[in-house]
């Protein structure tokens, strides 16, 4: 999950430092997913996969891959 979570917010990081409309929307989310990721608790498997899930889809997302 934290890969994941790493790359999610490489992307997000990327379109952060643009001058897009985006920009400002993308450094939002970015910080929201890593609140998320760091208050998982690692010992609820179910939380870490459903975290894990919603990260991966938010990644193909902004990667363009269905």
């Amino acid at each position: 999950m934290r890969d994941a979570a790493t790359t999610l917010s490489a992307l997000l990081l990327a379109i952060a430092n643009g001058a897009d409309p985006e920009a400002e929307q993308a450094r939002v989310e970015q910080a929201g997913w890593r609140r998320k990721v760091a208050a998982v608790d690692g010992y609820d498997r179910t939380a870490v996969t459903d975290l894990a899930e919603r990260i991966d889809r938010r990644v193909r997302e902004l990667e363009g891959t269905p």
